[in-house]
């Protein structure tokens, strides 16, 4: 019986973590494409905070999901693709995350005409080992690019 060197629980662990979040990254952009706001609520901590300035900053999971309601609630349609996911896994119980986004948004007042508003952005997350499972402490978004028009409408549709 050959037994594993104590090093390589560690790297088993960091690698365990990192594939956990990698997951977890997955289901926080499908919750918000499919507004299954169960499923993105599932992904936060309770004292979360997001910073999108686009969108706006809110604090805690409740109103984090009140502002991704609002907003999201607008559009017939998104999808959000990551890439570049660099994980840090910084302890047993944190970890941050950066990756970029490439997003395309449905309005529901162009689903007709099937206009696709893209933006792209960078997303810096915070995460915790928390309830048995990684979640999500904070996400700031660093907006890259976006269309021209991309504001002009969403402040229509958000009054």
């Amino acid at each position: 019986v050959v037994s594993a060197a104590p090093e390589s629980g560690a790297a088993i662990a960091a690698l365990q973590a990192r594939a956990e979040i990698a997951n977890l990254v997955a289901r926080y952009m499908q919750g918000i494409d499919d507004q299954d706001w169960a499923l993105y609520s599932s992904c936060l901590t309770d004292d979360i905070v997001v910073d999108h300035p686009a969108v706006g900053r809110a604090e805690g999971r409740a109103a984090v999901l009140e502002m991704l309601r609002r907003v999201i609630g607008t559009l017939a349609a998104s999808q959000h693709l990551v890439g570049n996911l660099a994980i840090d896994v910084t302890g047993p119980r944190q970890a941050r995350a950066r990756f970029e986004i490439q997003a395309m948004h449905l309005f529901h007042m162009e689903a007709a005409s099937g206009r696709l508003r893209p933006a792209g952005a960078w997303y810096d997350m915070q995460l915790r080992h928390d309830a048995g499972e990684w979640r999500v402490a904070s996400a700031v978004v660093t907006p890259r690019w976006m269309d021209p028009e991309f504001m002009e409408i969403a402040g229509k549709v958000l009054g």
